[in-house]
Parts: C-alpha cells; sequence; structure tokens
C-alpha cells in the first residue's frame, strides 16, 4: 500500500514576518474543531484610539460575536467610554488590565484597591467587570484578584497551553475562578497572543493555536488581541478570517464567562485533578517541506547523519514523521514538542531491507504521539517484526515520500553513547 502524502508545500520562513499585504491569502486552513473549542477575541483599547475601536466592534456586531475589550481600572476618556458601555450594552465584556505590580504579593495584603478599580471601570461601562487581564501568577496574587471579585484572569503569561485551570485561592475563598491562558502559540514569532498589526500570517498563527488544541481534552481555550490603534486596517482582515476559516472550521467565539462556566463544567468531572499542571504545547512548527527534504535524504543514507535538512536532528525528524504518519499534522507544518533521543542502541533483527505493513506502522505512529513518550523508543515491534529506532526512522521515512513502507538496518551516528547522537526535540 502507497500512503499518497501530498507535500508540495513551500517552506515557511524562519522569520517572524507579519506585516504583510492585509489582502493576501490565508494559508492555514483548519479540519473541524468541536464543540469545546473557544476564541477568545481581545481588544486592547488602552491606546485610546476610538476609530479603530469602533471599527472592530462594528465588524463584531455585524457578525454576531462577542468581544472583549481591555481597559485600564480607571475610567477610560469619556469618547472611549461611551463605546465601552455601547459594547457592553450588546452583549460584549468588559476585562480590566492590571499588572502584577498593582497586586499584594503579601497574603496579609488588603485588595480594596483592586476592588475600587474593578467597581470603578464597571461603573463607566455600565456592566459588571468580572475578567481581568494580568500577568500575575500564583496563589497570592491571584487569591487577592479574586477576593477583589474577578472571575475570569485572562493570564499573560505561564504554559503555552489551550487547557484552562483553577484560579489558586486562600483557605475558605470560593473556588469560582478560573486561569484562561493564551492558547499554544508557538514558531518563530513566540508566544504571544497580542503580536500585530493583525494581517494573513497573524491569522494564521491563531489557526494554527487553534489546530494545536486539538491534542487538549474538554474545553480548549485560544485567545487573541487586537489592538484598537490597529482596528481600521485589522477589521476587515479579521471578519474575513471569521469568515473563510474560522467559522466552517466550528469555532466559537465566546466571552470570559462563558469559557469560564464551560472550563468550570470541565473542573467538577469525576476524572479532573485539581492539582493538574496544563501540558505545555509551544513546541516549535517545522514546516512538512522540511521534513520531505529530511526524508529524501535518509532514503539514500547508509549511516544515520547527525543533522538533516531543515536544521533538524534525527529525534526531531523520527517525531515529525511520526505526527505525519500518525496524521497529526497542523496545517502545512506539525509541532514538535520535547522528545529525548534513545537511551541505548538495540541489537538489529533484520540482514537486509524488508516491507512494512503500512496499517500497523500508523498504528504504531499513533501510539508513539499519544500520549508521547519522554524518549524515543530503542526498539518497537510492528507485526512481527522488531525494529530498532534508527530502523523505525527509515519505515516512517518512506512514508513520508510518499513510498511503500521499507526499512533496512542502518546505524546511528554515536552508538556508544547516550542518545546514540540523535540529539533532542526540545521546547523553545
Amino acid at each position: 500500500m502507497i500512503f499518497p502524502f501530498a507535500l508540495t508545500v513551500a517552506a515557511v520562513a524562519s522569520d517572524c514576518l507579519l506585516d504583510v499585504p492585509p489582502d493576501g491569502p490565508f494559508a492555514h486552513r483548519l479540519p473541524p474543531l468541536g464543540a469545546q473549542q473557544f476564541l477568545i477575541v481581545e481588544v486592547d483599547v488602552r491606546d485610546g484610539n476610538v476609530d479603530g475601536a469602533r471599527a472592530l466592534l462594528d465588524m463584531l456586531d455585524q457578525r454576531g460575536l462577542q468581544g472583549t475589550w481591555v481597559a485600564k481600572p480607571e475610567a477610560p476618556a469619556p469618547e472611549m467610554t461611551l463605546l465601552l458601555a455601547e459594547a457592553a450594552g450588546r452583549g460584549h465584556e468588559v476585562a480590566a488590565a492590571v499588572p502584577a505590580t498593582a497586586v499584594p504579593e503579601d497574603p496579609l495584603g488588603r485588595s480594596s484597591e483592586l476592588r475600587k478599580g474593578r467597581k470603578a471601570l464597571s461603573k463607566a461601562v455600565g456592566a459588571k467587570v468580572r475578567a481581568v487581564a494580568t500577568d500575575a501568577s500564583g496563589q497570592v496574587p491571584e487569591s487577592h484578584l479574586g477576593r477583589a471579585g474577578y472571575r475570569s484572569l485572562l493570564a499573560t503569561v505561564g504554559p503555552s497551553t489551550p487547557t484552562a485551570r483553577p484560579a489558586q485561592v486562600f483557605e475558605g475563598q470560593p473556588r469560582n475562578g478560573v486561569v484562561l491562558p493564551t492558547g499554544p502559540y508557538a514558531g518563530p514569532c513566540g508566544r504571544s497572543h497580542t503580536l500585530g498589526p493583525f494581517r494573513p500570517p497573524t491569522a494564521d498563527r491563531v489557526a494554527s493555536a487553534l489546530h494545536g488544541s486539538l491534542r487538549s481534552p474538554g474545553a480548549r481555550v485560544v485567545r487573541v488581541g487586537l489592538a484598537a490603534a490597529d482596528g481600521s486596517i485589522a477589521a476587515p482582515v479579521f471578519g474575513r478570517w471569521i469568515d473563510e476559516v474560522a467559522r466552517p472550521a466550528g469555532v466559537q467565539v465566546a466571552a470570559p464567562s462563558a469559557v469560564r462556566r464551560a472550563a468550570l463544567s470541565d473542573f467538577h468531572r469525576p476524572s479532573f485533578a485539581p492539582d493538574r499542571t496544563p501540558v505545555d504545547l509551544g513546541g516549535r512548527m517545522v514546516p512538512l517541506s522540511d521534513l520531505q527534504a529530511a526524508a529524501v535524504v535518509l532514503g539514500e543514507a547508509t549511516l544515520l547523519p547527525r543533522e538533516l535538512p531543515g536544521n533538524l536532528q534525527l529525534t526531531e525528524a523520527f517525531l515529525g514523521f511520526a505526527l505525519i504518519v500518525a496524521g497529526q499534522t497542523e496545517g502545512e507544518t506539525v509541532r514538535l514538542l520535547a522528545l529525548a533521543g534513545p537511551r541505548a542502541g538495540a541489537q538489529s533483527q533484520l540482514t537486509g531491507q524488508v516491507d512494512v505493513d503500512a496499517a500497523l506502522l500508523a498504528d504504531l505512529a499513533r501510539a508513539i504521539v499519544n500520549p508521547l513518550p519522554t524518549e524515543v523508543p530503542a526498539a518497537l515491534r510492528v507485526g512481527d517484526q522488531l525494529l530498532d529506532s534508527g530502523e523505525l526512522l527509515l519505515a516512517l521515512a518512506s512514508v513520508v515520500r510518499g513510498e511503500r513502507p521499507t526499512t533496512r538496518p542502518i546505524g546511528s551516528p554515536d552508538p556508544n553513547t547516550p542518545g546514540l547522537g540523535w540529539g533532542a526535540s526540545t521546547l523553545p
């Protein structure tokens, strides 16, 4: 059986290039994402640009979408206050921007100033403000924010994950707060969800984060930040992306309160572990074209090289190939997570080139990446064949080349050291 795997794609640039013409095409298309995938659209109005904020409000309202308007706790300028009040009246949410420096670090500290700021913003916009965008993290800051009345914590620090977690509290404090992460952003542009200006490459970053979220169970959240100053140009680009990419995939644009309720429902499930640490899905985004080029090199190799095209190490190629064969690509890229090379070599059982069962190899690839081990296995069985790590690598590479799966004995770069010279796949 031959795996027809189309890899005729352009290489993704290694540099972060976002400022391109706004009318360009979107490169990252999405599969169906399911009912538990949420997108929080944050509009930062702290720059005071009312015209840009108006353009974004109109774009969201035309599509019946809720935005989250991030403002300083003290009342904004009158014209912006009127716009925020209008947005709140139409069902949008307003969030206060509170830096860690404004949150007490002492458990015995007072939360009164935080509460005053929240109430002042609530009064100005005519709606209760329960969301806060903050870089404060840890039990003491999160507890003080909860005491001040904030329920949805839009974290700007922490792991690159789509998985929400309960906000930490002091003893006896209600456990009704939720920390909402930014989502699994990764790649050359880093982990920020607020990179601008919003153009097609920025939209592709959001799509990639949504795509990567599929690995996480339960309610999944990705956030995207839009600046009011960029609103006049960003509004048509974002609206076009919603129409062409997000809606066909079933992405739900939701306010923090709705995502918080979905997360709380997850927390109440018997399988939920309250002390679990959200899995960091940042990873390194690698173009499929780089992996195809690496697979071609391995098809002709007599000894495994230390480095492959695209600056890929053998461990990265092994993981990338396994994700491709398992059908876990994200658009035209794969997301490489942390994986160490094989701890030691295994004795080859092969005497020459052999065919490998394609269906069994695909099943094995899915088992390897779900869940991902800490290191490349020294050897695994495919049907009645025991293949060592190098032979598994070659079998996977043959599938990526679009050929019938085959493999053969091959040596590692440094077989006498831990890791065999394969290198490692690491989180950035």
